[in-house]
C-alpha cells in the first residue's frame, strides 16, 4: 500500500486537509477590529468588539467529509475504480471548499464588517489549493497503474 505512489499523495493530502483544522484561512484588519477567519470559526481581536454572524456550518461539514473520503480512498488501493471515484469525488468537495472559502472571506465578512481592508489569504487557504494538486495527482497515478494491470492482462 505504502509503496504506491498515489498512496503517498493521498496520505499528504490527508495532512494538508488536517493542516487546515489548524492554520488560519484568511485575515481582515480595519479601523480598530483585526478578524481572523478558521473553519472552526471567525475571531476577532480585540473581544469586546460587536461580532457579525458568520455562517460557516458548510465549512465544518465539508472538512471533515472531506477528511474521511481521503481516509477511506487510502485503504482502498486493492480496488482501484472505487479508488478514483472516490478521490474525484474528493477533487469535487475541495474546490467547492475553496469556493466557499472565497466566497466567505470576500463576500460575507468584507461586505459585512465596515471599514475592513483587502483580505489577507493564510495558509489554511493554500492547504486547501494543495490538496486539489495532490488529488489530481493522485488521480493520475491510479489511472496509470490501472492500464499498467489491463495490459499486463492483455499480454497474457
Amino acid at each position: 500500500m505504502i509503496q504506491r505512489i498515489q498512496s503517498l499523495y493521498l496520505f499528504l493530502a490527508f495532512v494538508a486537509v488536517v493542516l487546515i483544522f489548524i492554520f488560519p484561512l484568511a485575515e481582515f484588519s480595519g479601523t480598530g477590529v483585526h478578524c481572523v477567519l478558521k473553519v472552526t470559526g471567525l475571531k476577532y481581536f480585540p473581544e469586546s468588539v460587536q461580532p457579525v454572524f458568520v455562517n460557516i456550518v458548510p465549512l465544518l461539514i465539508l472538512l471533515p467529509g472531506i477528511s474521511l473520503l481521503l481516509l477511506i480512498s487510502i485503504f482502498l488501493f486493492k480496488n482501484r475504480v472505487m479508488q478514483l471515484k472516490l478521490v474525484k469525488v474528493d477533487m469535487i468537495l475541495s474546490v467547492v471548499f475553496i469556493i466557499l472559502i472565497f466566497g466567505f472571506s470576500e463576500y460575507l465578512i468584507g461586505k459585512n464588517i465596515p471599514g475592513i481592508e483587502p483580505v489577507l489569504y493564510r495558509a489554511g487557504s493554500y492547504l486547501s489549493l494543495v490538496n486539489v494538486v495532490l488529488l489530481i495527482l493522485a488521480s493520475r497515478r491510479i489511472i496509470h497503474d490501472d492500464k499498467k494491470i489491463k495490459a499486463a492482462d492483455r499480454i497474457r
